[in-house]
């Protein structure tokens, strides 16, 4: 067995199966900007992974944290990946469905594979709204 590496990792608003089984991704963002106020819930959204260069069965944990190393989400279970030989590859394609931002600032989405954390990570940067800019909707008022 050869641990896999993280090849792609990419958050967008969908995925969707095209010909040939080429995938197409929507709406991949590194910035959300908020019309309302904090907290912010995005959604529905993706996170496209692509795992190669390995072989062998391996779980594959998501997570998102904010700039102080704090987790604002994790999936509930590891997803897990089989790849046969090193040339192959595993997508995973994950559907979020409410994404929440509790402040401005900076989020990193990260991957585990069999519980080591990946090197690259994905940033994403969220703040106030600015002309031009596609914001994200407010969280519903807690009451």
């Amino acid at each position: 067995m050869i641990p896999p590496k993280l090849c792609t990792l990419l958050i967008c608003d969908a995925v969707a199966q095209a010909p040939y089984g080429r995938r197409t991704l929507y709406g991949v963002f590194h910035h959300l900007a908020v019309a309302g106020n904090f907290p912010m819930v995005y959604g529905p959204a993706a996170v496209y992974v692509v795992l190669g260069f390995g072989t062998g069965k391996h779980e594959v944990q998501i997570e998102l944290v904010d700039g102080g190393d704090h987790r604002v989400f994790a999936l509930p279970e590891a997803c897990p990946v089989t790849l046969e030989s090193p040339l192959a590859r595993a997508e995973l394609v994950l559907s979020i469905q409410n994404l929440a931002f509790p402040a401005a600032g900076t989020y990193f989405l990260r991957v585990y594979i069999d519980g080591r954390k990946e090197e690259y990570e994905h940033m994403i940067f969220v703040d106030a709204h600015r002309t031009g800019d596609v914001p994200g909707k407010p969280a519903p008022a807690a009451g």
